[in-house]
């Protein structure tokens, strides 16, 4: 294979021509699970961000590091109340494509000063929720489905632009990035090598939801679900790129995240990966949804009727 072949296919992946349509199901999607987030903050808002808080800023300041905080900037409770409710504003403006650059911003801005304002709140499925808010900023999300895509074309006829793929590929591989090093970190632990994590994860009261149908005490089926969670992990970053396996990867990957999410109480982290599938799934079969669902809509008891005879 010749230089040339690879920097072609390289600019194929990544800056040809596509359908804006996962990019935009993504950024509705995500924009929910980013208007949950805001909420679930309401309650404790002051608690974790508040004058005074349970962190001090002079705690914070301790590393000498300067880090974003728009929190900083008026020391009082009412500039906490004032961010938050922008946090609010930019995750409905993101869900519904209005001014979306200026909402992705917004939302990036504040995610990032909640994190440094806190840190010890969040987990790993925080840093994500950061990270795509990212390249959301940069992603041509309102294209369709949106508000500034009607705006933009109210007086023109219908039809489906094209965008450069680089933001969307980003996106993708943000999330295989996010399964490599969990299939990584797992690998080189103990209990994950002998099959025991699942039996191990079962155990942890503080974490428990409801309850499943059977029980990891069994040896041979706490090791079953410990190496297919590995199997499931490692095909969610290798062959979901491959077109013939990507829906039943995807499959897999949603029952073992719904099942997660059933037995543990791990707030959105389930179903903000879930929704990053969707970054997977071909604008033709998300189109066709959509249509699908619009036809339901409009009369939903007629898949429900059964055809009469004549």
């Amino acid at each position: 294979m010749k230089i040339a072949e690879i920097a072609a296919g390289w600019d194929r992946f990544f800056f040809s021509p596509v359908s804006p349509y996962p990019v935009a199901a993504y950024r509705i999607l995500q924009g929910c699970i980013y208007l949950q987030f805001a909420l679930a903050l309401g309650p404790d808002l002051q608690v974790w961000y508040g004058y005074p808080g349970i962190i001090l800023e002079s705690t914070l300041a301790a590393d000498g590091i300067n880090k974003l905080n728009v929190l900083s900037y008026y020391h009082n409770n009412e500039w906490v109340l004032a961010v938050w409710l922008m946090l609010i504003a930019a995750s409905i403006c993101l869900t519904i494509g209005f001014q979306t650059r200026i909402a992705s911003i917004i939302l990036f801005t504040i995610l990032v000063t909640y994190s440094n304002r806190n840190a010890y709140l969040f987990n790993a499925g925080d840093t994500y929720l950061r990270s795509v808010a990212f390249w959301l900023v940069f992603a041509p999300s309102a294209e369709v489905w949106s508000v500034d895509s009607w705006l933009k074309n109210r007086k023109k006829a219908p039809f489906d632009p094209l965008v450069s793929a680089w933001v969307w590929r980003a996106l993708q591989l943000q999330l295989c990035f996010v399964y490599y090093s969990a299939f990584y970190t797992k690998t080189s632990g103990w209990y994950w090598s002998v099959g025991e994590a699942v039996y191990i994860a079962s155990r942890f009261e503080s974490l428990f939801r409801l309850p499943l149908p059977f029980t990891f005490d069994d040896a041979l089926l706490a090791g079953i679900f410990t190496f297919g969670t590995l199997a499931v992990e490692a095909a969610l970053y290798t062959l979901i790129w491959v077109k013939e396996l990507r829906y039943y990867v995807i499959a897999l990957g949603t029952c073992l995240h719904l099942t997660i999410d059933w037995c543990m109480s791990i707030p959105m982290f389930e179903w903000m990966m879930i929704v990053s599938f969707v970054l997977f799934i071909d604008s033709v079969d998300i189109t066709n949804f959509v249509a699908a669902m619009k036809c339901w809509l409009k009369n939903p008891l007629k898949v429900l009727q059964a055809p009469t005879k004549a």
